[in-house]
C-alpha cells in the first residue's frame, strides 16, 4: 500500500499505524493550503521578514535564502516554518496583489493577459459564425496606426483563390474589388448578387488596364462604317458586328461563328498536317464522300481515313483504310477493308510499323468469306483458311489451322467366318485415309451390330488395317464406321 495519494501527495494512514492523528492532521494541513488556493503575490525571491501562519506565496525566479532552488513552488508559512508545494499543470491560484487568477502550465504561472489570445469566433455587438468569424455591428470601424502607418491585409492561399472587398445591399453582393480568382486586380458589379460582370481589370504583370464592359458610345465602330466593329451581344458576351449584323459571339463557354471559316486558319487540302489549323470537312477523309488516295508505305503520312491505291497491300486491289501514325518515331498501324465486288466478299486486314520504319506483313482477319478454305501453315503461322473440309472415295476429312486433322469413313466387311480360337474373324481390311497425316493417327471404330467389334492394327500416316471379330460365325456383311484423329502438320 502506498504512503501518499498519487495526485496531491497527501499522507495516508497505514494499517496498525501509531499516532494516526499526526498523519491525518498533516493531510488536513496540506488541504488547507491547496484548496481554494489564494497567494499574496508571485514576485518575491526571498521569504518576507515577518510572515504569519497561513501566508502563501508563489516563489519567483532567482529565489534566494530559504527559497533558493524552489522557483515556481508555493511557499506556505505554518507553525513558524515554510511548507513547499510543487504545483502540477492546471493548478490555479488567485493572486491577491494583482487581483487576477494565475494558472500553472509547462513550468510557468501566467495570468490570462499574459497568454497569446486566440478565439475561434469573435462578435462585437454581433453574433459571429463559422464563415464570418469576426462580426461587428457598429456605425463605423476604426483601424488606427501604432506609431506610423497602417495596412489592412487580405491574404489568399493560392492564385486561384479570392482576396477581395465585397460590398453588399441587404446582404446581397453588388460590387467586389480585389483579386478574384487570379493575380489581377478587378472591379466587378452585379445587379442581383449572383451574376457578376467585370468592369475593370489591371494586369498584375504589365499594369495594363482593361475595360471588359461595353463602352457606352453606341458600340465600338469605325469612321468608314459605324455599323462594323465590336458590340455587346448580351450579358457576359462580346460580339463582332458587320454591317449592323452580329456575325460572331464570344462568351465564357463558346465562340459562335455565323459565317464560314476560311483562310490559313483551316486546313488547305484533304491531307494538310500543319499544326494549329482547324480541320475542314473532308480533311483526312472525315465527313467526305471522296476519301483521299494514299501510298500505304509513305512514312510521312499523317493519321487519316483514305484509300490505299499504291504501296504494299494485301493484294493488288485498292483497300479502304484507317492509317494511324506517330511521325516522331515512325510507329504506325493500318486497318484496311478490301475495295472489291460483292462476289469477292468483304475482307479485313491489319499491320503495324515499328520504330525502325519496318512494316510487318499484312494480317488478314477472318470472316464468312475466308474462314473456310485450304488451310496452310508457314513457320508455325497460319497463312490460309482456318478450316478445310473435303471428301473422296476413301471417306471424309476436316483440317484445322492448328494442325489437327479428323478423318472418317463407312466400310462394309463381307462376312465374319474364319475361326479364331473360340471366336470368328473377318479377313483383314485396309482403310486408306481420305487425307494424309503427318504422323501416325489414332484410329477407333465400331461395327453396326451388337454382336461384333473391331480389332484395329497399327496405324500409319496413309492407312490402317482392321478386322471384325464376333463370338459367332456371320455369313452376312457387316457395316463398319471408322474415325482417325491426328495431325496433318
Amino acid at each position: 500500500m502506498p504512503d501518499q495519494t498519487p495526485i496531491l501527495s497527501l499522507p495516508l494512514i497505514l494499517p496498525a499505524q501509531a499516532q494516526k492523528h499526526v498523519t491525518h492532521n498533516e493531510a488536513l494541513r496540506l488541504l488547507d493550503v491547496m484548496v481554494q488556493l489564494v497567494v499574496k503575490d508571485r514576485g518575491l525571491t526571498a521569504p518576507p521578514a515577518s510572515p504569519v501562519d497561513g501566508d502563501r506565496h508563489i516563489i519567483a525566479d532567482g529565489a534566494t535564502d530559504a527559497w533558493a532552488g524552489k522557483e515556481g513552488q508555493i511557499a506556505a508559512f505554518w507553525d513558524n516554518a515554510w511548507l513547499y508545494l510543487v504545483p502540477q499543470d492546471g493548478w490555479a491560484a488567485f493572486v491577491t496583489n494583482e487581483a487576477m487568477e494565475a494558472t500553472f502550465m509547462a513550468g510557468e504561472w501566467l495570468t490570462d493577459n499574459q497568454r497569446d489570445a486566440s478565439f475561434a469566433q469573435v462578435g462585437v455587438n454581433a453574433t459571429a459564425d463559422a464563415i464570418n468569424r469576426l462580426s461587428v455591428n457598429a456605425d463605423a470601424t476604426l483601424f488606427n496606426h501604432d506609431g506610423a502607418g497602417h495596412q489592412v491585409k487580405l491574404n489568399k492561399a493560392t492564385s486561384g483563390d479570392t482576396a477581395s472587398l465585397l460590398y453588399q445591399s441587404g446582404f446581397s453582393g453588388r460590387a467586389e474589388i480585389g483579386l478574384a480568382g487570379s493575380e489581377d486586380l478587378s472591379i466587378k458589379v452585379s445587379p442581383d448578387g449572383s451574376l457578376f460582370q467585370e468592369a475593370l481589370i489591371i494586369n498584375s504583370a504589365t499594369a495594363a488596364v482593361a475595360l471588359p464592359g461595353q463602352v457606352t458610345v453606341g458600340g465600338l465602330g469605325f469612321d468608314a462604317d459605324p455599323e462594323t466593329g465590336l458590340a455587346s451581344a448580351g450579358i457576359g458576351q462580346l460580339g463582332f458586328r458587320v454591317f449592323g449584323v452580329i456575325q460572331a459571339t464570344l462568351d465564357a463557354t463558346a465562340l459562335q461563328l455565323d459565317v464560314p471559316l476560311n483562310g490559313l486558319a483551316v486546313t488547305q487540302g484533304q491531307v494538310d498536317p500543319t499544326p494549329g489549323r482547324l480541320m475542314s470537312v473532308g480533311a483526312f477523309g472525315l465527313g467526305s464522300t471522296v476519301t483521299p488516295d494514299f501510298n500505304a508505305d509513305d512514312a510521312g503520312l499523317p493519321t487519316l481515313f483514305g484509300r490505299m491505291t499504291a504501296g504494299t497491300r494485301v493484294d493488288g486491289s485498292n483497300w479502304h483504310a484507317l492509317h494511324l501514325s506517330r511521325a516522331t518515331d515512325q510507329e504506325s498501324a493500318q486497318i484496311a477493308v478490301r475495295d472489291a465486288a460483292a462476289s469477292a466478299g468483304s475482307q479485313l486486314a491489319i499491320r503495324h510499323r515499328d520504330g525502325t520504319g519496318a512494316w510487318s506483313a499484312w494480317n488478314p482477319l477472318y470472316g464468312q468469306k475466308n474462314i473456310l478454305g485450304t488451310v496452310s501453315l508457314s513457320a508455325g503461322q497460319v497463312t490460309g483458311a482456318l478450316i478445310e473440309r473435303g471428301s473422296n472415295v476413301n471417306g471424309d476429312y476436316v483440317r484445322f489451322a492448328d494442325g489437327t486433322q479428323i478423318c472418317w469413313h463407312t466400310l462394309s466387311v463381307p462376312n465374319v467366318t474364319s475361326a479364331l480360337g473360340s471366336l470368328f474373324q473377318s479377313a483383314a481390311v485396309t482403310w486408306t485415309f481420305p487425307a494424309t497425316f503427318d504422323v501416325a493417327a489414332t484410329v477407333s471404330g465400331a461395327a453396326n451390330s451388337t454382336q461384333c467389334w473391331l480389332g484395329v492394327g497399327t496405324s500409319g500416316v496413309l492407312n490402317i488395317q482392321f478386322r471384325v471379330l464376333s463370338p459367332t460365325s456371320l455369313a452376312t456383311a457387316v457395316t463398319c464406321r471408322l474415325m482417325a484423329i491426328g495431325r496433318w502438320a
